[in-house]
């Protein structure tokens, strides 16, 4: 029987808190192959003051660095918050690339 993993979606963070994750996960055992291939949807609206959109370049860079195999960003036209066409365009991925797998 395998466990499946859900897809990740990010609004907002920081690199520190993708260096949690990766702690964690290191630390719990279960940064391996699997845990990397979990779905990481980021988006940013253009312009958002509060998370920009050099900040979650840079979250995606450090979790591809970390090995993470699917990464996507989009940005939305807008400030700080959650917008819905990112969200559908997310789930669609999500649907596309399907859950992480681990044995």
């Amino acid at each position: 029987m395998k466990l499946v993993l859900p897809p990740v979606l990010f609004t907002f963070t920081e690199v520190t808190f993708v260096e949690a994750i990766v702690s964690a996960a290191r630390h719990f055992k279960v940064m391996n192959e699997d845990f990397k291939h979990i779905p990481v949807f980021l988006q940013y609206g253009d312009t958002d003051p509060v998370a920009t959109g050099a900040d979650h370049w840079n979250i995606r860079d450090a979790l591809i660095r970390e090995g993470f195999k699917y990464v996507r960003i989009e940005r939305f036209r807008g400030t700080h918050e959650v917008a819905a066409a990112p969200l559908s365009k997310a789930l669609e991925w999500f649907a596309e690339v399907g859950p992480g797998q681990v044995p």
